[in-house]
């Protein structure tokens, strides 16, 4: 697993968590502090995923988010990351074709 962080000067301000699978990245633990919400580090953190998934000749990247979180669904859809399934409280999200 590989940990990105984003950092302002020595304070961390976000993370993501990527994981190889067999023809996918898995992406999880995505975070921003609240205060730096809308700042665009999680747009920088995914964006770094893609290019990691890239790099490793991954054609897709796959997150889960919990199904009351709407406001995670809208942001993760603006990278083309669509809903895919629906287990217990989690929907899975996943974009192909990574160019």
């Amino acid at each position: 697993e590989t940990l990105f962080l984003a950092h302002e000067g020595h304070r961390m301000v976000g993370c993501l968590f990527a994981r190889p699978e067999v023809d996918f990245v898995y992406i999880g633990k995505v975070a921003v502090l609240p205060e730096m919400a809308y700042a665009g580090i999680g747009s920088a953190m995914i964006n770094a995923a893609f290019t990691y998934a890239k790099e490793l000749g991954m054609s897709a990247l796959e997150l889960e988010t919990r199904v009351e979180l709407t406001e995670n669904h809208t942001f993760f859809a603006r990278f083309g990351l669509f809903y895919r399934s629906f287990f217990e409280r989690f929907c899975t999200f996943t974009i192909t074709h990574i160019t």
